[in-house]
Parts: structure tokens; C-alpha cells; sequence
């Protein structure tokens, strides 16, 4: 059975759904039951090569929950940034 996300009814919702930790789970080390999981494994594949890469600070703009924190450890910094407040979010971006 494939992983039921429900759409936030509105945006203050979005930050809670985005950082649950199924979602993050979902998008970092997806299951085969996932409903995404053949896009997730493929973006999770193609993050974690980049990762390697990459070095000095990261700017991960719409982080959402983060998910692919972890793929950045060795990085100096890692800044995480999105359009709506959830928990461990650095810099909340606005329209103006």
C-alpha cells in the first residue's frame, strides 16, 4: 500500500506535512510501496551523486522537510530555506 499524503488544507500546514518524518522518509530512502517511489529513488539518486561534489556552504532553497540534509554532512554549511515556517527552517523567503 502506497503512502497517503493528504494536501495541507493551507500554507501553515504545508511546513508540519513537509518535515513529518514518512514525508522526509518518502523522499530521502523511498519504499517500493511508495506511491513516488520510482521518481523519489531517481532524485534521491541523482541528490546524493551531486552531494559528493559538493563542498563549502549549501543553499538548499524550498527544503521543504530537508530530506536530503544528510547527503550534505561533509559541506561546511548548510542553510535551509523555504516559503513556508517549519521546524528547522533557516530562512523563511517571502514574495516581497
Amino acid at each position: 500500500m502506497a503512502l497517503q499524503t493528504q494536501s495541507p488544507d493551507d500554507i501553515s500546514e504545508l511546513g508540519t506535512l513537509l518535515s513529518s518524518s514518512g514525508y522526509v522518509r518518502s523522499r530521502r530512502t523511498p519504499s517500493v510501496w511508495d506511491g513516488d517511489y520510482l521518481a523519489n529513488q531517481d532524485l534521491a539518486a541523482v541528490v546524493g551523486a551531486f552531494a559528493k561534489q559538493a563542498g563549502g556552504k549549501v543553499f538548499d532553497y524550498g527544503c521543504g522537510g530537508s530530506p536530503y540534509r544528510a547527503f550534505f554532512g561533509h559541506c561546511s554549511e548548510y542553510v535551509r530555506a523555504d516559503v513556508t515556517q517549519s521546524p528547522g527552517i533557516d530562512r523563511l523567503l517571502t514574495a516581497e
